[in-house]
C-alpha cells in the first residue's frame, strides 16, 4: 500500500534531518556546543546558527540569555 493511499504524509530524508537539528539548536547551552551539532551535521558553525538558531523555536536572545547565566 503507498504513502498517499493511507492519508499519511510524506516523510523525506532532508525533513527529518531539519526536524532533528532544529530541536538540537533549541537545546545548544554555548557556542561549543553549537559547533558540536554543526560539525555533526557537516555545516560551519555560522552556517548552522543562520540556518538553525534564527527560527520561530529559537531565538537568538534566547540563547544569549542562556549563554550569560551559564557564564555567570
Amino acid at each position: 500500500m503507498r504513502a498517499k493511499q493511507t492519508g499519511l504524509p510524506k516523510i523525506v530524508p532532508h525533513g527529518v534531518r531539519h526536524a532533528k537539528a532544529t530541536e538540537l539548536a533549541s537545546v545548544c547551552e554555548d557556542t561549543r556546543e553549537m559547533a558540536v551539532v554543526a560539525k555533526f551535521l557537516w555545516h560551519s558553525p555560522s552556517m548552522f546558527i543562520n540556518a538553525y538558531v534564527n527560527k520561530e523555536s529559537v531565538s537568538q536572545a534566547d540563547l544569549i540569555n542562556r549563554l550569560k547565566t551559564k557564564t555567570a
